[in-house]
């Protein structure tokens, strides 16, 4: 709360729209902390503070500097200085969320070894959002942005490589996210190897041959995935269902039973411990060659 003896005057309540882009001046605290804003101006007299939250004013304050004590959320918001009708600057001043576990909300995937990546989040209630990567002794990549597009749909970001997807990596890349409210500030930091996100499309069924009494099954990786295949290579799993009491198997390997009624595949990377593709389609086996 403003300390001195400064007045405010009560203009209306705060709404419950959020920011749609981050603040170009932001301070960020946390609540029962204290924080000073200063209007950065060479005005030599005493200028006007404005308080207000989503477009709307909460309380007019008097002073060249500001302090806030002991913070509390109805604190949050835009503070404006100002000279008479002219405004001269403003900071807004958000409240700052632990950090929790980030693994099911903040989660991040390729499709091949290419320069881009894709990162899912889940705002819970945040409107705007960014995020950025660096690796040890690197700077950091620009930021990406995304507005959120609701409380339950997550925001999704497409992120570029500064550095050749195939060079070997010593060093992790670290992912930091920040988001924002009319009230609140979060930030989230994400650690991985390029290679452990890699997650392939899911693959194609090609040929299908009788062997016996198995089924030989070509498994053809996804039109994204990298080449030459001789070099980016896959490990393929087959589910099948059993044509007489419906149970499912999984093959390890390109031969599956010859009494199966419909088949499906998924791959991933063979030397790290990337990620399964999701299932290709059921397909029925009559496609295979009797």
């Amino acid at each position: 709360m403003p300390a001195g003896s400064w007045y405010f005057l009560l203009l209306s309540l705060p709404s419950v729209w959020g920011l749609s882009s981050f603040p170009r001046h932001m301070e960020v605290s946390k609540v029962e902390n204290s924080v000073t804003i200063t209007c950065s101006t060479d005005l030599a007299g005493e200028v006007t503070w404005k308080h207000s939250r989503d477009g709307e004013e909460i309380r007019i304050i008097k002073g060249k500097s500001l302090e806030l004590l002991n913070l509390e959320e109805p604190d949050a918001g835009e503070y404006s200085c100002w000279d008479g009708e002219r405004k001269l600057n403003s900071t807004y001043l958000l409240l700052e969320e632990e950090e929790v576990d980030t693994k099911e909300a903040l989660v991040c995937s390729a499709q091949t070894y290419s320069c881009f990546f894709t990162c899912s989040w889940s705002l819970n209630g945040y409107t705007a959002a960014r995020l950025r990567y660096q690796r040890d002794g690197q700077d950091p990549s620009p930021w990406v942005y995304s507005e959120a597009h609701g409380e339950q749909e997550a925001s999704v970001f497409t992120l570029q490589l500064t550095s050749s997807p195939f060079t070997e990596e010593d060093t992790p890349m670290i992912l930091t996210g920040e988001a924002v409210s009319s009230t609140h500030y979060m930030k989230r930091t994400l650690q991985f190897f390029f290679r452990d996100i890699v997650k392939p499309d899911p693959p194609q069924l090609g040929l299908c041959k009788k062997q016996g009494n198995l089924l030989s099954v070509t498994v053809q990786p996804a039109a994204s995935w990298a080449k030459p295949l001789s070099y980016f290579q896959l490990d393929h799993q087959i589910e099948f269902i059993y044509q007489n009491d419906g149970t499912t198997g999984l093959s390890n390997s390109t031969t599956v039973p010859g009494d199966i009624s419909n088949i499906r595949a998924r791959s991933r990377e063979p030397f790290v411990p990337s990620p399964w593709s999701q299932w290709s389609p059921w397909k029925n086996s009559s496609f295979c060659q009797f």
